[in-house]
This record gives C-alpha cells, sequence and structure tokens, in this order.
C-alpha cells in the first residue's frame, strides 16, 4: 500500500457547492487515524467546495494515464443507500449523493456501472463465494457489514489482500487508516472502509447531552472541555454529578446506554495485539490497566440509580420501563430524564427529527494525555472487499481510490447535514465535534469476528462487555479461558489464510 503522497493538483476556479455547508472546517484533531487538515486554499467559499475541487483534480489525475473505456465495473451488495438507481434520485439528499459519485467515475473513467443488489449480506456473500470458487469473474468489488459479510468471506478466502495495491492510498483523509494497523493478518489486508460506504457516518460511538436537562442542572461548558483536552472519564463523572442519585426513579439519570466495549479503546487501549510478524493476539492474562478499568466503569454504570441500561435483548429497559412506561429506551433521553446519553452516530441524524435539543460529544478519553478514540463499531459498519478472482486488478485499485475520493465529495457533504439539521437547533459546535469523532476513529479486528463461525471472539467480546456494563467480579476468572479459545481460533483463520 503506498504511503506517499502524490502530489494534488490545484484547481484554479472554485466550483460551487454540491451540498449546502453545515459549517467552517475545524481545525483536525490528531488520533489514531492521520486527521484531515484544512486546504492551503485561502477563500471564503464554502469548504465543502474547495475539497470537492481539489479531489476532482485529483481524481482526473488518476485517469490521465489508463484507458478503461468501454469496460464494465460491478458492484455488488445489500440494497440501500450504497446502491442508488435513477429512479431513485428525488431530492434525498444521501441517495442523491451516491448517484452522484457513481455518475462521476463513469464520466471521468468512461466505465459502464453495473450495480448488482442483493436482498441482504447472506445472499452477498454467497454470490461471491460461489463466483470466487467457480473461478468466475463477473464482481469487482464487494460490499456488506464487517461482521456477517466479511469474515464469511475472509473464512472461505475469496477476497483479495489489498496490501500491495499501489492507488490505493491509505494516509488519504477518505480512508480510514487506522485499519492499516488493527485490521491487518500477518501483512495482509483483506478491509477497506471509509466514507467510500455510507456506513462509515453511522457506526462510530459518540456522546450525546440533553440541552435541558444540562440547563436544569447548571452543566456548561462542554464543548471547551473536549476542545481544551480535558474531557475524561473521571472530567465526565464529575460533571454528572449534578444530577443527584435517582433513588425513586422519578428524576434524571446521570447515564443512559453507555454499552461496554467503546470504553476500552477510549481509555487508550486495543483489545487485540500483533506480534513480529503481524499475528494478531489477545494476552493470555488479564491485563492490570483492564481490570482497573472495569472495576472503575461498573461502578457506576452498573447502578440503576445513575444509569439506565438495556437489560434485555428486545430493547426493554426494566429499570425504566415500569416507571415511565416506554418500550425504547432513547425515550427517556428524548423525554429530558438523562443528561448523558451514548449512541452511534447513526442515532444523531435520528434525533434531529425529534422533538429534543441536544449536543454532540466525543466519547471521554482515560486521561488527559492521551488523544481521543472513537470506537466504531463492525456489527453496524460496512467495509468493500475485492474478490479474487477479479479480472482487472489494476483498474479495481484506481476506481477504488478515486470511489473513495469521490465519496468525500459527495457522501460526506450530505450525511453532516442528515446529522446537523432537523427539528433540533443548529448547533455549529456539534459539527466540529463530529469531525472530532470521524477523525480519531478507531477500529479492531477482533470486533469483526465475534460472532458467526468465530463463537469464542464473540463470547470474549460480551465478557468484557458485561464486566463493564455490571460486574466486574468475575472478569479474572473468565478472562484467561476465553483468552485461551480466541488465540486457538486466530491460529486456525491463519491457517487456513496460508494455504
Amino acid at each position: 500500500m503506498k504511503k506517499s503522497l502524490l502530489a494534488l493538483l490545484m484547481a484554479l476556479v472554485m466550483v460551487l457547492p454540491l451540498f449546502t455547508s453545515c459549517g467552517d472546517k475545524k481545525p483536525a484533531v490528531t488520533g489514531d487515524q492521520t486527521a484531515s487538515t484544512d486546504s492551503a486554499v485561502t477563500t471564503s467559499e464554502d469548504p465543502d467546495a474547495v475539497e470537492g475541487a481539489e479531489i476532482d483534480a485529483y481524481v482526473k489525475s488518476l485517469a490521465a494515464d489508463v484507458d478503461y473505456n468501454g469496460k464494465t465495473f460491478t458492484f455488488i451488495g445489500r440494497e440501500g443507500d450504497n446502491f442508488p438507481t435513477e429512479e431513485d434520485i428525488t431530492g434525498e439528499l444521501l441517495s442523491d449523493a451516491v448517484y452522484s459519485r457513481q455518475r462521476s467515475l463513469e464520466e471521468i473513467f468512461g466505465i459502464d456501472w453495473e450495480n448488482v443488489i442483493t436482498a441482504d449480506g447472506d445472499e452477498t456473500t454467497e454470490k461471491v463465494n460461489q463466483e470466487v470458487q467457480a473461478g468466475g469473474q463477473s464482481y469487482d468489488l464487494a460490499r456488506g457489514c464487517m461482521l456477517t459479510v466479511g469474515q464469511y468471506l475472509l473464512a472461505k478466502n475469496t477476497i483479495m489482500d489489498v496490501s500491495d495495491f499501489e492507488k490505493v492510498d491509505l494516509t488519504r483523509d477518505w480512508w480510514v487508516a487506522s485499519i492499516n494497523d488493527t485490521y491487518r493478518i500477518k501483512d495482509m489486508l483483506f478491509f477497506l472502509t471509509g466514507p467510500i460506504v455510507t456506513n462509515h457516518f453511522t457506526d462510530t460511538e459518540c456522546l450525546l447531552f440533553n440541552k435541558d436537562v444540562a440547563e436544569n442542572y447548571n452543566v456548561t461548558g462542554l464543548y471547551d472541555l473536549v476542545k481544551d483536552g480535558e474531557w475524561t472519564f473521571d472530567k465526565m463523572f464529575e460533571v454528572a454529578e449534578a444530577v443527584p442519585s435517582n433513588e425513586a426513579g422519578s428524576g434524571a439519570y446521570r447515564f443512559g446506554s453507555p454499552g461496554g466495549i467503546k470504553w476500552i479503546f477510549a481509555n487508550g487501549m486495543n483489545i487485540t495485539k500483533f506480534d513480529d510478524d503481524g499475528t494478531p493476539y489477545v494476552d493470555s492474562t488479564l491485563p492490570v490497566e483492564l481490570s482497573n478499568l472495569a472495576d472503575k466503569l461498573s461502578k457506576v454504570f452498573g447502578d440503576d440509580t445513575l444509569t439506565c441500561v438495556v437489560r434485555n435483548y428486545n430493547s426493554i429497559a426494566e429499570n425504566v420501563q415500569d416507571k415511565y412506561g416506554v418500550k425504547d429506551l432513547v425515550d427517556v433521553f428524548i423525554n429530558g430524564n438523562v443528561l448523558f446519553w451514548f449512541d452511534a452516530t447513526g442515532g444523531v441524524s435520528s434525533l434531529r427529527e425529534e422533538d429534543v435539543e441536544f449536543g454532540v460529544l466525543p466519547i471521554p478519553k482515560g486521561d488527559k494525555s492521551q488523544s481521543y478514540r472513537s470506537y466504531a463499531s463492525s456489527w453496524a459498519g460496512e467495509a468493500v472487499y475485492v474478490p479474487k478472482t477479479v479480472k482487472d486488478t489494476e483498474m479495481v485499485d484506481t476506481i477504488l481510490e478515486a470511489m473513495a475520493a469521490l465519496s468525500q465529495k459527495y457522501i460526506k457533504p450530505a450525511f453532516y447535514d442528515k446529522m446537523l439539521k432537523g427539528r433540533s437547533v443548529y448547533d455549529s459546535e456539534s459539527r466540529e465535534m463530529i469531525d472530532i469523532v470521524f477523525n480519531t476513529k478507531v477500529y479492531d479486528i477482533i470486533d469483526i469476528f465475534s460472532g458467526g463461525d468465530m463463537n469464542s471472539w464473540g463470547d470474549f467480546m460480551r465478557m468484557l462487555e458485561n464486566s463493564i456494563m455490571n460486574d466486574s467480579s468475575k472478569l479474572a476468572s473468565s478472562y484467561a479461558i476465553e483468552a485461551k479459545l480466541v488465540n486457538l481460533e486466530i491460529k486456525n483463520l491463519i491457517k487456513k489464510l496460508e494455504k
């Protein structure tokens, strides 16, 4: 994978923005991923338009020395936002954005774009596996959930190692650079993600605060805490103490639906480690730092007077339903009974349509010395995969890079509009917070395999989550057993990939 940046051709003429700006582009925040930086062009124009002009010039430079006229590029995946047809162009920003990306690729490279739309991830997996095993070359690129599609394609060894692709440049803003470190298996890389899939903008954990609750309890200055690097676990707990313990269950809770895995990453840790040759593994004995973290967080998140959580898998919170009569835990936040609510970024745009005033923050960090780290869940996240039998690898390499870049131009502004506008009052500082969330996005390869065939990986993750969310007392005794099973499954997977 090419590491150095290609020379970027600067556009001499600024184009008008395709979408309305969501706010001024703010300075990037450094995290595990290389963060985006402001353009060198000084202009009063919409920053999304400035970036779009630069991207257009870059993509045209990719097309300058290739001839794909008349060639077909076939993209397969589940029906939805990533596969709009001309009939879907109805003024809805997201569908229009994806379709515009597709048309731009056709016009710039002269290719004939073909979408193969499946009913679900299972059908995508089945079609790709069957095609590759039969030696067919029908598909150039597949898309799907990392958990339900990616792991099954990898387990069948039907997708290509893209680590040697020359045009795909993971240092660019339109890729999640951290996957180059956290998704590799030895020197192999099979998953690519970023704005190239729309779920990039829905899969990342963030924190929301109810502005009415904050005002009622005189909670102020939250955005400044983030920007000053002071937004830590301890500071969040300290701020939340303004809300009294909800002993009677009739007032507000400090926290709602905090989840468990995100806190490990926010604390500066990754669950999966890599040995000298790049083989992934998990620590065979419980790390002291993880044990201390679980003890600290479970005391708060396991306390029903401080935190309301989903107690079972049908999304009914037992400690809330009887008192409030709601079937969906999010209603507690909407109704003004929770100060801090934890959700994926996909929930932000949904809440914009509700009658609730809220702000967006990144998940706090373990201490002030580290960077913010925003966990991106592969349960919700998606990636693209290159089938092993593609007919023209060089074309796929080039189109992948161009497709990712144009996704940054078209899809990012559309999603920012969805996340920042709606019935709720526009909040310009939330734009800066969302930039921080996406610029500090991290994944862990173990989470990709936390379901399906890799059962021990899933059991291991759920054990960690339960220890953080509810009770850490059994973590030490469970950890060693679960870790041993995970490491055994990793070895079996690598044997399969090396055949």
